[in-house]
């Protein structure tokens, strides 16, 4: 599942084009990821739509393998030469969509429960009016300087995951104690923060494919 629903003011978007322009500098490039980046919950269908967008570090999920798969794919592309820059930043673009989820609580927290309840796609959207409008969230992503080191993209997932998994139940009881206005102090603690680390590792996964 995304953070964001619309292409344009899209969390996955946002992060892989900021992480993209840090690394490399090139609009273009970051573009052909960013328009990628949401593609994955369209794409995922099924049970595949839960297991692959999920990483809880006691009791596992797919979405390290799916990164790293993808990332793969990207990396491989990349060192076919210029021909092949468009394939490979799209292919970085999906790869960035599992890694962006692991930054996600509710897609690292207690269970898969999470995915089926309105609290979730109530958070989703509110990070969604509030991306470049209201907290403006795209502003921590696009200034962020850091670029983690990525060598191995499924243990970047879990690495991030462990990073924002211990949030999970603040930001979902906050979400249930407050249902129809959660835009708290906490909540936009919890979501700056980890939107912040998410944006370091999608820096360090376009770095990755250049490696």
């Amino acid at each position: 599942m995304n953070l964001l629903r619309n292409r344009s003011t899209s969390a996955h978007s946002g992060l892989i084009k900021a992480g993209v322009n840090l690394v490399y500098g090139n609009s273009q490039w970051a573009n052909w990821a960013a328009n990628a980046a949401p593609t994955p919950d369209s794409t995922d269908q099924g049970l595949d739509r839960y297991w692959y967008h999920y990483y809880n570090p006691s009791i596992g999920g797919g979405a390290p393998s799916a990164c790293n798969a993808r990332a793969g794919v990207a990396k491989t592309y990349y060192s076919m030469g210029s021909s092949y820059r468009q394939t490979a930043f799209e292919n970085l673009g999906f790869a960035s969509h599992y890694l962006s989820d692991a930054g996600q609580p509710m897609h690292t927290g207690l269970s898969f429960d999470t995915f089926k309840e309105e609290q979730h796609l109530q958070y989703e959207q509110y990070v969604d009016n509030n991306w470049v409008s209201g907290c403006q969230f795209s502003q921590c992503v696009n200034s962020n300087t850091v670029i983690k080191s990525v060598t191995n993209p499924s243990q970047a997932v879990k690495n991030l995951a462990a990073f924002s998994k211990p949030y999970y139940s603040q930001l979902w009881a906050e979400i249930n104690n407050n249902p129809t206005n959660f835009d708290t102090i906490t909540t936009r603690y919890i979501t700056t923060k980890c939107l912040r680390e998410t944006a370091k590792y999608n820096a360090g996964l376009a770095k990755y494919i250049k490696s």
